[in-house]
């Protein structure tokens, strides 16, 4: 149940990004990332209740910990967040007359 739970989940993100596509004319990383790391959870739960050998619970636990550096990553150097952090920004007293 928990398996088919996250494959249901994981549509839910596919769809998502389909819908940010079409209404934005772009993808965010984010949203890709956060699909195949459902995915990839899945896949570590699945290996895990059928007993699957300890070598492929690393390799997935390895690249679980990779796509959330990403999205990490993808996160905190997006470039919404920049331009929202130079909006923010005080102007210098430089500037003026």
């Amino acid at each position: 149940m928990i398996v088919n739970t996250l494959i249901l989940l994981a549509i839910v993100e596919v769809f998502k990004t389909t819908l940010t596509y079409f209404s934005e004319g772009r993808v965010k990383v984010t949203f890709i990332v956060d699909t195949i790391l459902v995915v990839m959870l899945t896949e570590v739960i699945s290996q895990w209740f059928k007993g699957g050998d300890w070598q492929a619970l690393v390799v997935l636990g390895g690249i679980l910990l990779t796509l959330g550096a990403v999205r990490v990553l993808a996160v905190r150097w997006s470039p919404t967040h920049a331009a929202r952090a130079a909006s923010m920004a005080p102007a210098d007293p430089g500037d003026h007359p």
